[in-house]
């Protein structure tokens, strides 16, 4: 279960998932799961989640191009 944000440096509480960003990955053979993780809000418009399979996650800076509000869609909008 998810309680805290994802950056050791953080560790803000999860108490609403409409604050920050939920990420999902799929663990491979030997054992197939399901991990998620979560940052919170002022972490994620910082940071992403990036999966290595020899590493595990690991917390990535966002590009500036990342976190320009004029590069980002929002939910429902469409791509012409």
């Amino acid at each position: 279960m998810i309680s805290n944000c994802a950056n050791p440096h953080c560790q803000v509480p999860l108490l609403y998932l409409r604050n920050g960003k939920l990420y999902k990955f799929e663990a491979k053979p030997p054992a197939r799961s399901t991990i998620f993780f979560w940052l919170c809000g002022h972490c994620s418009a910082k940071f992403s989640l990036a999966f290595e399979p020899a590493l595990g996650v690991k917390l990535v800076p966002r590009t500036p191009a990342a976190t320009d509000p004029g590069m980002q869609l929002n939910v429902g909008q469409d791509v012409a």
